[in-house]
């Protein structure tokens, strides 16, 4: 009995241990899970150092969507849009039904001057929510940029049907209309 005694303290004073010695060291914020050292040094300004942590967590915790969106974000706020965009579509690879995530990606790829790519990301977006007028809206800008008159119509006549009288989706219509008839003119 003595024995199973010291057994059931060992393990439980392991266990702790253990467990202790796990959370510090990898220092993580029970909220959202994103590594505190990462945070801290973001907060100093250091993000170059941020994106070093951030990477190394992910290399030992891949499956961390809030980590790879923090990549994402730094990498975009520092204009390396291929690197963003990597990070984003990890955080897209782990959960396939955030629209948010393809509307970020959408907005790095406009960032960096990839229309047809925020176009695709845009419509993923739309695929699993329809509805959503804001990315209607991002979609009609997008299809503008690129002179997509099908797709920007398109865009505007999905909003009106939600949104009647949205005044944006309204002019809308009548700008396609106008470069439809100065197209016929040419």
């Amino acid at each position: 009995m003595k024995k199973i005694g010291v057994f059931i303290v060992l393990v439980v004073v392991l266990g702790i241990t253990g467990f202790n010695s796990a959370a510090e060291e990898t220092s993580v914020d029970s909220t959202n899970q994103i590594p505190i050292e990462g945070l801290e040094a973001e907060v100093k300004g250091d993000m170059a150092g941020a994106i070093k942590i951030y990477n190394a967590y992910v290399s030992k915790n891949p499956k961390n969507i809030n980590v790879w969106k923090k990549i994402s974000d730094i990498e975009s706020d520092l204009k390396h849009y291929n690197e963003a965009a990597a990070a984003m579509k990890k955080a897209i690879e782990l959960d396939p039904k955030n629209t948010e995530s393809y509307s970020t990606l959408s907005e790095i790829y406009s960032s960096a001057d990839m229309p047809k790519e925020a176009v695709s990301a845009i419509e993923q977006a739309l695929q699993l929510d329809p509805n959503n007028i804001n990315y209607l809206k991002t979609r009609s800008g997008l299809a503008d940029w690129l002179d997509d008159l099908d797709k920007m119509e398109d865009s505007y006549n999905r909003i009106l049907k939600i949104e009647p009288k949205d005044r944006d989706a309204l002019l809308g219509i009548l700008k396609v209309r106008e470069e439809r008839k100065n197209q016929t003119k040419e």
